[in-house]
């Protein structure tokens, strides 16, 4: 189905269930949105103005918010889905929770990037400057949770790709189509694969259309990605056969990027 809408009592009312698939949306059996819009508290009536899909990842679900000390906007979601068999099932456990993510609303979007508290879990740490070049250029990494920071300076001319690579058998691709703007990822390559028949590709379109920023956190079995400081965020569980994480970055030659690695304490410690 796609997207229900009827009126009534002169009024328009949308039912966000049942949402049709489309290329780059609404690509999970339950799907999670978000609507801006406007507020009647007397008549308990909200206009929508937009509506859109929170994430575009394969494991985000049933996300909270609340309201810091510091008066920003918090959010929690559960990383899994129903619908899979996970490979921790037969280990008698499944889902996580994603790290928390600060909102905001810019224009009609809504934007969500790692609250900066989670800096304080940082220890060791690697720092550079690259220049592209028509080989894959190699980012040795860290073992078990990992932060990783990407800058690109300049727009790419030709399309980048991120492969998140734990050993030759389980590989996480990201890739920026620079013609499409759209941000893909790809978790079909591990020797864990599970899934498959919803898909094991997702994908989502830069309104802005530029590729500057990627961060993304690892750790042990879910792996999350912000694009832009959130412009698009993308939650995916794999399960990896060895912990080491190294990252290979393909792009056009002599485009300059710059990168921050840093391995991450345990936020609880037993």
């Amino acid at each position: 189905m796609s997207v229900r809408s009827e009126r009534k009592r002169g009024r328009d009312y949308i039912f966000p269930q049942g949402l049709e698939a489309t290329d780059g949306a609404y690509q999970n059996l339950y799907n999670v949105v978000y609507a801006i819009g406007k507020l009647n508290i007397d008549e308990l009536h909200f206009q929508v103005e937009h509506f859109d899909e929170l994430e575009k990842g394969f494991d985000f679900y049933a996300p909270q918010t609340f309201v810091d000390e510091n008066d920003e906007r918090i959010m929690f979601a559960w990383a899994g889905s129903g619908e899979m068999d996970y490979p921790s099932d037969e280990n008698g456990w499944a889902h996580c929770l994603t790290v928390p993510r600060k909102l905001r609303v810019q224009g009609e979007k809504l934007y969500q990037k790692p609250i900066p508290a989670l800096t304080k879990l940082r220890k060791q740490e690697q720092k550079n400057t690259l220049t592209l070049s028509n080989q894959p250029t190699s980012i040795e990494g860290f073992r078990e949770a990992v932060e990783g920071i990407f800058h690109f300076h300049e727009s790419p001319s030709e399309d980048v790709y991120v492969d998140i690579q734990f050993n030759k058998d389980d590989v996480f691709r990201l890739k920026y189509d620079v013609k499409k703007h759209v941000v893909s990822i790809d978790r079909g390559q591990f020797t864990h694969t599970f899934g498959e028949q919803f898909g094991v590709t997702r994908n989502g379109t830069l309104a802005s259309g530029e590729l500057k920023k990627v961060d993304l956190f690892f750790d042990h079995s879910i792996l999350e990605v912000f694009i832009n400081d959130g412009e698009l965020a993308f939650t995916s569980r794999i399960f990896p056969t060895k912990q080491q994480l190294d990252i290979q970055v393909y792009g056009p030659e002599k485009t300059r990027i710059s990168y921050e690695l840093y391995e991450l304490s345990k936020a609880i410690e037993k």
